[in-house]
């Protein structure tokens, strides 16, 4: 399951400070282009399933200095549809 999400920051520096860093530590979020003066950054979340999905987002809007998570896309990968036809 793949979401691509934008992450709305809080406009205080300070308030986003260790973002990058945290971010930096979740292995299943990829941040694109970000530059310490952004307030709006895009993410990519590759998880396994909708639970991990949401514990991402969840994660995501509730750190400190983030103000609201839009979700752009949304990718589920359906097994039974994903195997050739025989």
């Amino acid at each position: 399951m793949i979401a691509s999400v934008v992450a709305t920051l809080d406009p205080d520096a300070a308030l986003r400070s260790h973002l990058q860093t945290e971010l930096a530590a979740r292995p299943e979020l990829e941040v694109g282009d970000w530059s310490p003066t952004m307030t709006r950054i895009p993410i990519t979340i590759d998880v396994q399933n909708r639970h991990q999905m949401e514990d991402s987002t969840t994660w995501l809007r509730t750190q400190p200095g983030v103000l609201m998570v839009d979700v752009v896309f949304v990718y589920f990968e359906d097994e039974v549809n994903s195997k050739p036809r025989t």
